[in-house]
Parts: C-alpha cells; structure tokens; sequence
C-alpha cells in the first residue's frame, strides 16, 4: 500500500527524549520532501509549540495543533477549527478546582495559552519543553464568545486516572484523553487527530488508506486506526504495541527513519 501522506506526533515520536529531532529523521523528512509527499506534525501542542519544531529543523508541511483541532495548511492558512465554548470551558476549570486530587490546568485557544499562575514549577517545565511561554489567566480577561481549543490538565502521576475518569463522566460531550503519565488533554467533541487525518486527505485528495502514522500513546490511537499503515514508537506503552503490531524503534534510536525505510518510502 502506497504511504502518499505522512502523519506524526511530536513529543515522544518525532521528538527524543531529549526533545530534539534525529539526524535520520531530518534526512527522511528532506527525502520525502523530495518525492512531494507531506510530513504532518500532528501535536496536541499549540501552534506556537509546534512551528519552533519546523524551522529549527527545516520541516515544511501542514501543521494539525492541539491533537486536530486546529489544523493548518503549509501557508499557514487555517483549514479546520473545532473549539467548544468559554462557559463550559470556565464549568471545566471550576470542576478541576474542586476535585479532591490536585491538578493544574492550562487554557488554550487560537495562538494563546492560559494559565493561572505562570511561575507554577509545571509550567515553567513546559515552556521549557515547548519553547513558548503561558500568559497569566485572569476572570473576565476572554471575551464571552472566545472559542477554546484545549484544556490541558497536569497531574501526578498517582492521581491521572482518576481525574481522567471523573472528566470524561462529568463532561460526557468533551473529547478527554491521556496524552502522558502526567498530562490529560480535553478538546471538543468530534476534535481528534483522526480528524486531522481526514481533513487533511480530503485537502490533498488522498484515501486515509494511503496514509501512514508514528504515534506512542493513547491519544495517538485514533490517529493511527484513521491511517493505512499505523507505526508505533518502540517507547509507546504495551497496550499499544498490542494493538498496532507494526512497532519501530524508539524515539530515540531512529524509529521514524527505520519505519520508513521498510517501508521503502525513502
């Protein structure tokens, strides 16, 4: 099966765990570029979060933030936008204030990222992490109709599946997914990164079925049931690589380049 569209999430995937991306992947990216096939760095990153990623390592192509539900073409023009509204968003953050196991949560939407308290040590590491900084959140500061992509939720690691539980009862028409040990995403329904796959095969005219994806966790796992040829990352949890046999070396031994090369992609 021809792989006419490349599909990849970042953090643990594309990115090693030293956060940076391998000599072998930059050559099968500047390979696959050659031969007009996209490289889509599908994140449940923010834009800002995302677009370091490309330029420090010269990786063109369509960009699908907050796992798929901001999605952009490579122009940087806006494809698809899934956002739910603030008020459920604020209902959301209010829930996680109370819940008895702690938690800190982020808010996103378009370009922008809110936080209560930007000197929280969990927020300093992300922005460490994704080379972008969060603005301090204050009640009132959004405008009523402001559009939210993403509530991200940080716990300890003892205490994210509950929380994760306990979200996806009480806010049923949300889409709430385990991206880490440590982290829940929370999206509108209907945003995923298979939708950021069929978005973006409709964009270029390309089956799903001609597709391939690199993935390493759960959140990944729609993505990778949406494509032709799902390739899971030699560090992605078990459950993972029983479900998805086609498994690759980790992100940091090369998985990308090596899958592709089986694949005789490049």
């Amino acid at each position: 099966m021809p792989c006419r569209i490349i599909f990849c999430d970042a953090d643990g995937t594309l990115l090693s765990s030293r956060h940076e991306v391998l000599p072998g992947t930059v050559l099968a990216a500047e390979a696959l570029k050659a031969r007009g096939i996209p490289f889509v760095i599908v994140s449940a990153r923010s834009p800002r979060g995302i677009r370091p990623i490309q330029r420090e390592y010269g990786l063109g192509g369509p960009i699908a933030a907050y796992s798929g539900a901001l999605v952009f073409d490579t122009d940087g023009a806006v494809i698809s936008s899934v956002s739910f509204p603030l008020q459920a968003a604020l209902t959301v953050m209010r829930f996680l204030e109370a819940h008895p196991r702690k938690s800190v949560w982020n808010l996103f939407s378009g370009e922008n990222w809110y936080v209560t308290d930007p000197s929280d040590p969990h927020i300093r590491a992300e922005e460490d992490i994704v080379k972008t900084f969060a603005e301090r959140y204050a009640p009132g500061a959004l405008p009523e109709g402001t559009g939210i992509h993403k509530i991200l939720v940080m716990c300890g690691k003892q205490d994210t599946a509950v929380i994760e539980e306990d979200l996806r009862n009480a806010f049923p028409r949300l889409n709430v997914c385990r991206s880490s040990d440590v982290l829940i995403e929370i999206m509108a329904g209907g945003a995923g990164k298979d939708t950021a796959v069929r978005t973006l095969c409709g964009r270029y005219g390309i089956p799903p079925e001609e597709t391939a994806a690199f993935g390493d966790q759960f959140n990944d796992a729609d993505m990778l049931r949406a494509v032709g040829t799902p390739i899971v990352m030699g560090n992605a949890p078990e459950a993972m690589k029983r479900e998805f046999p086609f498994v690759t070396e980790s992100n940091d031994s090369e998985g990308i380049y090596s899958a592709l090369k089986k694949l005789g992609v490049i």
